[in-house]
């Protein structure tokens, strides 16, 4: 185009927009009937027409239009569906038990700590104990101490009114123990 827009291709293009059926399913994504139209799709505005007025769109969006494109791109509403549940996917059974390091660390007020319990022995859930230590191995919170399923789990650590200063994190079932350190910056 003499005025430095898009060049290429056939002229008065449009895209398009696939959606496959598989998205449809319930809870998925519904095309919002009679929403489907292309910018500048008025009958005498394609391409160079597309910057001269009257603006069938924003004078904005019509000259960003021009410089980048050579056809005009189409547009439509959909509806996404709500999720209700999240399943965790992973099978358990290749699950192993692991105690990652806190985030942020160090840290003030709070961290996030996750971890992953397996299966036990008998494939069973697992009594799960998380709890935070002192330097001098005093108990000074316990965070879990519930049975759990096998999957990953993550809990938010808040650090109240302990003093600054490096405490241990401990985590354990009847079978396993892990300890991580993490630093209190008041």
């Amino acid at each position: 185009m003499p005025d430095g827009g898009s060049t290429g291709g056939l002229d008065d293009r449009f895209d398009f927009i696939l959606v496959s059926q598989s998205l449809k399913s319930p809870g998925g994504v519904d095309y919002a009937e009679g929403t489907y139209w292309a910018y500048g799709n008025d009958g005498q505005h394609f391409n160079q027409q597309i910057v001269n007025p009257p603006y069938p769109i924003s004078e904005e969006i019509a000259f960003a239009l021009h410089k980048v494109s050579d056809h005009l791109p189409v547009v439509a509403e959909f509806n996404f569906g709500v999720v209700n549940d999240v399943e965790n996917e992973q099978d358990p059974s290749t699950l192993s038990f692991n105690l990652y390091q806190n985030y942020p660390n160090p840290f003030n007020p709070s961290t996030k700590i996750s971890f992953t319990i397996p299966a036990n022995r008998s494939g069973e859930n697992q009594f799960v104990n998380l709890a935070v230590f002192d330097i001098l191995g005093r108990e000074v919170a316990r965070l879990i101490n519930e049975e759990k399923s096998p999957g990953n789990y993550t809990v938010e650590f808040n650090s109240g009114e302990l003093p600054s200063g490096v405490y241990i994190y401990r985590l354990s079932t009847s079978e396993n123990n892990i300890s991580k350190k993490l630093t209190i910056i008041k």
